[in-house]
């Protein structure tokens, strides 16, 4: 017997986590950013 293939849940991505500037909506990451901001607020 061939086992199905499960795809992995669906997760926030963990640099979006807790970022005001976005929002989960279950399946798919929205940002009003085009840059993160979290990247930004990184010193280099």
């Amino acid at each position: 017997m061939k086992r199905k293939k499960v795809p992995p849940p669906i997760t926030q991505p963990l640099q979006c986590r807790g970022c005001l500037w976005g929002r989960w909506e279950g399946s798919v990451q929205y940002c009003s950013r085009i840059k993160c901001q979290k990247d930004q607020a990184k010193p280099a």
